[in-house]
């Protein structure tokens, strides 16, 4: 006859080796008698792993209006202690920023043991660097090391109604919105990486070459009022492709990628564009031809006043047009009198579809102008559309 025996023990923490034994004694009074030996042995406990994190590694855009961090667990964690836990925070508006070691409120765990919340003192702050460090003490003895992982959280405008630029944290995607582009409140914008299952490349009788990941832009609306700048940097080992063609910029909606078009600047490596509706947006090498007659579709210059002295409004200005085909493009800026002070462009080749091109506020020797109204002129071929902006010093 066998029997199972039973004793209740301390709690079992995770990630521990733990050693039992058995006396001779609980056989009998013939134990001794026999020589039955005292029964020992060891077993070990699961160390946690991580199931999930929120934000999640390295996610970019995160919101600030929920500072939340939590961690999900696969075992009860060894131990819950707040100090085990630190968060350090840098701001990514300015490249020197110092790292700062930032407090936890709101610590706790569920019922379980195998999700830990906390949120950092303060709240999260717009356009910033997060790191998250775990030691291995949560995890319990067994554990080699703790666990970390980082975030960036989205960037915000002071006033959407006047407008500014946006950028991701690795500087790759910038988006300049006018003034009143975005409504009232709609002062959080995030652009973050996404990965799309199924979103192949643009059809096209070539293998174009995708020049940069898929990025969403995101600000809880989708039409802009007015058109916005979208400057996109690609990796300077993609300008070296042989016989590459000129880089587009394209959408992603339902289903299929549409292009926007752009100007290529390779010095710079960037494209750049405007857009009217935020969304999902990546460069590739461009394939359109067509052989129909090239015409100005539209003209808008943003922001319409402008300040190259201080940059107190912003300290260029952004001329956008939309052609139905390939041309050369020549725009100049004209003063108040009618005398050309700058070329901008001169029988420039551009392809069809919308383009972006800044002009500083300088003119031809490099010399800021006089505050004043000027003409801003776009030729192709025959056509010719103007544009009034303002110079403000």
């Amino acid at each position: 006859v066998a029997y199972r025996v039973s004793f209740p023990a301390v709690d079992l923490v995770s990630g521990s080796a733990y050693r039992a034994g058995v006396g001779a004694r609980i056989s009998g009074p013939l134990a001794q008698f026999v020589g039955l030996q005292d029964s020992t042995w060891t077993f070990v406990t699961r160390t946690p792993a991580v199931a999930a994190q929120v934000p999640a590694v390295d996610e970019d855009g995160v919101s600030v209006a929920d500072p939340t961090i939590q961690i999900t667990f696969t075992e009860p964690v060894a131990q819950q202690d707040a100090n085990d836990f630190s968060i350090t925070v840098r701001d990514l508006a300015a490249v020197d920023a110092p790292t700062e070691i930032i407090g936890i409120t709101g610590f706790g765990a569920d019922e379980t043991g195998k999700i830990i919340s906390f949120v950092p003192a303060g709240g999260l702050r717009p356009f910033s660097h997060y790191r998250i460090e775990v030691a291995s003490e949560v995890l319990g003895d067994l554990a080699e090391s703790g666990i970390g992982w980082s975030f960036r959280t989205a960037a915000l405008l002071a006033d959407s109604r006047l407008g500014g630029t946006i950028r991701n944290g690795e500087n790759t995607v910038v988006v300049y919105f006018p003034p009143n582009a975005l409504p009232a409140g709609s002062n959080q914008v995030a652009i973050r990486r996404v990965e799309i299952q199924g979103a192949d490349k643009p059809s096209a009788e070539i293998e174009p070459q995708q020049l940069t990941p898929i990025y969403e832009i995101e600000s809880g609306v989708e039409t802009l009022s007015k058109p916005a700048t979208l400057t996109m940097h690609y990796l300077a080992e993609d300008s070296q492709a042989i016989d590459r063609r000129p880089g587009a910029i394209f959408q992603y909606a339902n289903g299929l990628w549409v292009r926007v078009g752009g100007v290529e600047d390779s010095k710079t490596n960037t494209i750049r564009t405007v857009i009217d509706q935020l969304g999902r947006y990546a460069a590739f090498e461009d394939f359109v031809a067509s052989e129909a007659k090239p015409v100005i579709e539209f003209l808008d210059c943003q922001p319409r006043a402008f300040s190259p002295a201080t940059g107190a409004v912003r300290d260029h200005v952004d001329i956008s047009f939309e052609l139905t085909a390939a041309a050369e493009v020549s725009i100049r800026v004209f003063n108040a009198a009618g005398r050309v002070v700058r070329l901008v462009a001169i029988d420039q080749s551009m392809q069809s579809g919308r383009s972006a091109i800044s002009w500083d506020g300088r003119d031809a020797e490099g010399r800021i102008v006089p505050s004043g109204p000027y003409i801003i002129s776009v030729e192709v071929g025959d056509q010719r559309l103007d544009k009034i902006v303002a110079v403000v010093r």
